[in-house]
């Protein structure tokens, strides 16, 4: 066989899955390998278990050479849940314990099992601000917008604790901006209210509704102004929120920081 064949990826019966070109597999791995199946497949790697012709499963680490081969693909179901595996899954990304947290994935783990409050662990990953474990929950489809305790999304919750870089790697992938929880209260609510600028200014910069109001009818500005956050009321202002937008009470914001 020529060094340009590509890799064929068989189910076990033999029908073809995938095909891989050479750049695609040579000297990479099977980890590898399986991300790029990943993306023509729509099957997390995690999932997937290959085998070589032998029927030898082949590991994570292994390094393809440039020789053309022929590998077997298994797909297996999510592993059982139940509530000590779950509370794992959600103590590893807690606590960024990336190790832990792969293996548990790779069992293959739900990266959607939620705790005694409905929270997932992309919620806990992403209110410690731990982009590693968001990002290893993310590539093993967990939810972008699962709502948790109070109805908040992950994305509120860094908004809330101001952890920017989670922020912008969940809008990247599609996660809502404007997913209020129960109060009414928006992600740039929130960060305006906390007085997280950088968050602010990044959720403006991305199309997040400026004058979105929670159920009581205060904006984000108007709660910036009422906790005095000046650099947040300057922005806002700048980039166009409604200055005399009054909320239930009929109060203003100029009112409110009066």
């Amino acid at each position: 066989m020529s060094a340009t064949a590509a890799m064929e990826v068989c189910f076990l019966s033999g029908a073809t899955l995938a095909a891989l070109a050479p750049d695609e597999f040579e000297g990479k791995t099977a980890k590898a390998v399986k991300q790029a199946l990943a993306v023509q497949i729509g099957v997390i790697r995690f999932k997937q278990r290959l085998f070589s012709e032998d029927g030898s499963e082949i590991p994570d680490d292994e390094v393809f050479s440039s020789a053309p081969v022929k590998l077997q693909m298994v797909v297996l179901d999510f592993y059982p849940a139940d509530a000590q595996r779950s509370q794992q899954v959600i103590s590893a990304s807690m606590e960024n314990d990336l190790i832990a947290l792969e293996k548990f994935l790779n069992s293959p783990s739900n990266p959607n099992v939620t705790d005694e409050h409905g929270n997932t662990p992309l919620h806990y990953a992403a209110s410690e601000g731990h982009v590693e474990s968001m990002l290893l929950l993310l590539e093993a489809a967990a939810e972008k917008d699962p709502l948790g305790n109070h109805r908040m999304t992950p994305l509120f919750i860094a908004a809330q604790n101001g952890h920017l870089d989670v922020i912008r790697h969940l809008v990247e992938v599609g996660a809502d901006k404007d997913k209020a929880r129960d109060t009414g209260a928006t992600p740039l609510f929130i960060a305006a209210h906390n007085g997280h600028l950088d968050v602010v200014r990044h959720l403006v910069e991305v199309g997040a509704d400026k004058d979105q109001a929670q159920n009581q009818g205060a904006t984000p500005l108007f709660i910036a102004a009422q906790n005095g956050h000046l650099d947040v009321v300057r922005h806002l202002v700048e980039v166009g929120a409604d200055k005399d937008k009054a909320r239930d009470t009929g109060a203003t914001p100029l009112f409110i920081a009066a």
